[in-house]
C-alpha cells in the first residue's frame, strides 16, 4: 500500500506537466512548420531570380520553351505549398479544438483550488501558519503558470 502512495502524486504530476506541456508543443510544432513554409516560399522567389539570369545565357532552347518551363515548375512549387499551408491550418484548427476546451477547464479549477485555498488559509489564525500557508500557494501559482 506504501508503494501506490508515493507512485501516485508522481504519477499524477506527470499527468498535469503533460497536459500543460502537450498543447504547447502542438502550437511549437505548427509555428515551425509555418517557418519552414516560409522558407520554401522564399526559395521560389530565389529561384525565379537565378532562372531569370540564366535564360539569357541559355541559347540551345528558345525562349518560350525556357518560360513555359519554368512557369511549370514555379506553378508545381507553388501547388505545393499551398497543399503543405492547408495541411498546418487543419493542424492548428484541430489543435485549437483540441486543448481549448481543457484550457478552460484547467483555468477554471484552478481558480476554484485559488479560492477555496485563499478562503481557508484566511481561517488560520496563527500569522505564521498564514504566512507559510500564503507564500506556498502564490508560489505553486507562479510555478504553474
Amino acid at each position: 500500500m506504501m508503494l501506490i502512495e508515493y507512485l501516485s502524486p508522481l504519477i499524477y504530476c506527470g499527468a498535469m506537466v503533460a497536459m500543460d506541456i502537450l498543447p504547447i508543443f502542438f502550437f511549437n510544432l505548427s509555428a515551425g512548420l509555418l517557418e519552414e513554409l516560409a522558407d520554401r516560399i522564399n526559395a521560389i522567389d530565389a529561384t525565379f531570380h537565378f532562372t531569370t539570369a540564366t535564360e539569357k545565357s541559355n541559347e540551345m532552347m528558345s525562349f518560350d520553351d525556357m518560360k513555359r518551363q519554368h512557369d511549370a515548375s514555379i506553378h508545381n512549387e507553388l501547388k505545393k505549398c499551398i497543399e503543405i499551408h492547408l495541411r498546418i491550418r487543419k493542424l492548428i484548427a484541430n489543435s485549437q479544438n483540441i486543448f481549448s476546451t481543457m484550457i478552460c477547464v484547467q483555468a477554471v479549477i484552478s481558480s476554484i483550488i485559488l479560492c477555496t485555498t485563499a478562503y481557508s488559509i484566511s481561517m488560520v489564525h496563527n500569522r505564521i501558519a498564514h504566512f507559510i500557508c500564503s507564500v506556498c500557494i502564490f508560489l505553486i501559482i507562479f510555478i504553474s503558470r
